[in-house]
């Protein structure tokens, strides 16, 4: 049986005009943005013009981000989120 590859985080894979990230790198990404600015909350669009990605898939990395602990929602209109701060929560 063949030994199963994956990609490094933050590999990038050519694709046609535009550059796509490896699965699951742009939650690094988002998190690598959230931990720069750990005092500031984000909407999905604000992160997109930061980091030159798809708002629609930041949308869903800020959400998967904030159940696994890493990230919290702060508003609900527009959805705003920030690093999870330690301790909140427990």
């Amino acid at each position: 049986m063949p030994a199963q590859r994956t990609a490094p985080p933050l590999t990038v894979i050519p694709g046609g005009n535009s550059q796509r990230l490896a699965p699951g790198a742009l939650h690094q990404v988002v998190l690598d943005h959230l931990t720069t600015h750990p005092k500031e909350s984000f909407t999905s669009i604000r992160i997109s013009r930061a980091i030159g990605r798809s708002s629609g898939a930041i949308a869903n990395a800020l959400v998967t981000l904030t159940r696994h602990g890493h990230a919290e929602q702060v508003t609900t209109r527009p959805m705003t989120y920030r690093l999870a701060r330690p301790g909140l929560g427990a």
